[in-house]
């Protein structure tokens, strides 16, 4: 983040000089003792410089102006707490317009009461009373639009965020009216957001958002300091239309380190996590221009938004835009219970709960059981023929299972997508080694040059067949053979093209062992095209510890793939 300023007239607004015009307290003083707590009318004088227009309307609507400071407008509603003896909130409502304002209102106070004032009074989205205690507020900051100038008819929005706190201290007394000082200051700081990847500005933003941030708080009218703001969950900012730029209210930290999430109207997704932990205050304005990743969870290859990332079913997670339990997985070389080697016949025994295990292999056209890879599912897979891209079958039951659990973003494939991939973009053999683990697979390039496209490549560009011609195998050489043709994939890679790690398959189905077939070495997805009512359409590649290498293909036996095998998924974006 940079250019970051602050500017000194956005940091309060003034409310000064509670005081009655002489003609207003020269009333009895019997009925009215000063030291004796009474319904109060508070008026506050001064002198206007703004244009004096007025509204019928009596909502808070003040105007947030960074440069220019707050323009109060006719009917402005403010809160006031009597902090010496308690009691039901109070409304004081604006009867000028301009910088400086006269407000007015009932107060029950007495003689050298000290009296909390709170702008905007409370409203049903962002100001709440707290149950139980009236000395607090809950305030909240989702809902924004990025827009300080937006406007409802003659309601301005942003207003409702306009957080300013108070205290009349010593409040004067005379008969039926009170009088008394406060300055006005701002419980919060507004972020102007702009966002580069790679020296471009992102444009067209229709969402960002803030976790690692509080997006929910509680003021305490005493003392105007926030409370419970460990709660970091954030908030999301969505303009009306899509934008270059936008303002955000924000509560000040010392320590700020949001992470942005930003989307634009292509569906292209950017984030970046703040580290420098810069401070925020109250009434700072921030310009700040965030330098941000391409984090978009799809790659455009000739026209089809490849995912980066398979499907995967865990029973602890719940992702927005999600049905629970579904997710992309967070690396494209990602898949549960992995095996060291890469190499080995079977992976480790897996869970026997085997409906509400972690699972990321599903059978063809299953909706409703996707995830449950027990004996009681082996059946449950969609008898159908043809294309289901796309489509929920006899109520959700069966059909494209990833364009349902998210809801309609992602889609499957369909066999010619596949094909069409394997035409425009080269096709690399190779492994990718976490750490840990090694995982084999192949990855398609869409950069490469165009006598390359179409093509199946070793590690040195040497072309080793033309693609999904037949589904015959090449000699790549084995894994820990000098000289090898395998190309060690690097996170560089993945980013200029799309990973199909080989995860392996579940076919066995066995109670008192369920494993993985050849986790690491072999991947099957799953392809929308069913051929039959128990045989479906797959991609298929498998690496042999013999050293051959069977790319993957659509063709040969990949269409006679029975059902109820669960293969991967990798969607493709749906939008």
């Amino acid at each position: 983040m940079n250019k970051i300023k602050i500017l000194s007239a956005f940091l309060c607004a003034l409310l000064m000089g509670f005081t009655s015009c002489a003609n207003d307290t020269e009333e009895s003083t019997n009925d009215y003792q000063p030291n004796v707590s009474a319904a109060r009318e508070l008026t506050v004088g001064m002198a206007d410089n703004a244009t004096n227009s007025k509204s019928k309307s009596t909502t808070s609507r003040s105007i947030v102006n960074p440069t220019l400071g707050n323009m109060w407008q006719y009917g402005d509603a403010f809160l006031a707490y009597n902090l010496t003896d308690g009691g039901e909130h109070s409304m004081l409502t604006a009867e000028n317009a301009g910088i400086q304002t006269k407000i007015r209102g009932k107060v029950t106070c007495k003689q050298g009461d000290d009296i909390a004032m709170f702008f905007p009074y409370m409203n049903a989205s962002t100001v709440t009373e707290v149950t139980g205690d009236k000395s607090k507020l809950s305030l909240d900051l989702s809902g924004q639009t990025g827009d300080l100038n937006e406007t409802v008819g003659d309601y301005n929005t942003i207003t409702n965020y306009d957080f300013s706190w108070g205290k009349i201290e010593n409040v004067k007394a005379v008969g039926s009216k009170a009088s008394g000082n406060v300055q006005m200051q701002k419980r919060y700081a507004v972020l102007h957001l702009k966002f580069e990847c790679e020296g471009q500005q992102v444009k067209n933003i229709t969402s960002v958002k803030l976790t690692n941030i509080a997006g929910k708080a509680v003021m305490n009218l005493q003392t105007g300091e926030l409370e419970n703001t460990t709660d970091k969950a954030g908030f999301t900012v969505t303009p009306k239309a899509a934008v270059d730029e936008l303002n955000v209210i924000v509560f000040a930290q010392s320590n700020f380190n949001p992470t942005f999430s930003v989307e634009t109207n292509s569906g292209k997704t950017y984030g970046v996590k703040i580290t420098h932990n810069p401070q925020i205050i109250n009434g700072g304005y921030y310009d700040l221009n965030v330098l941000v990743d391409d984090t978009t969870p799809w790659i455009d290859i000739h026209g089809i938004k490849w995912g980066r990332y398979n499907l995967q079913y865990d029973p602890s997670v719940t992702e927005e835009g999600w049905v629970s339990g579904y997710s992309l997985t967070k690396n494209p070389w990602d898949y549960f219970y992995t095996e060291p080697s890469g190499l080995a016949g079977q992976g480790f025994t897996m869970s026997t709960d085997f409906e509400n295990a972690k699972f990321d292999h599903f059978r063809w056209g299953d909706v409703a059981a996707a995830h449950n890879y027990g004996y009681s599912g082996r059946d449950k897979f969609y008898t159908g023929t043809g294309n289901i891209q796309a489509q929920n079958i006899s109520n959700n039951q069966y059909g494209d299972l990833p364009y349902y659990v998210s809801k309609g973003k992602w889609k499957l494939p369909t066999k010619a997508d596949f094909d069409d991939l394997m035409a425009h973009s080269g096709q690399y053999l190779g492994y990718y080694y976490d750490g840990l683990n090694t995982v084999y697979g192949v990855l398609f390039d869409p950069t490469v040059a165009e006598s390359l496209k179409g093509k199946v490549l070793d590690k040195n560009d040497n072309v080793l067949k033309a693609s999904n011609t037949n589904a015959s195998a090449v000699n790549v050489g084995k894994p820990n053979e000098s000289g090898n043709k395998l190309k060690q994939f690097t996170i560089s890679d993945m980013k200029r093209g799309i990973f199909f790690p080989f995860a392996g398959t579940y076919t066995d189905y066995n109670v008192g062992n369920p494993v993985l077939n050849k986790p690491g070495s072999w991947g099957s997805y799953w392809t929308a095209n069913g051929t039959n009512t128990d045989q479906a359409q797959s991609f298929t590649g498998q690496y042999l510890n013999n050293g051959q290498f069977f790319p993957c293909t659509t063709v040969g036996v990949s269409a006679q793939n029975p059902k109820k095998n669960m293969y991967s998924i990798r969607p493709i974006y749906a939008k």
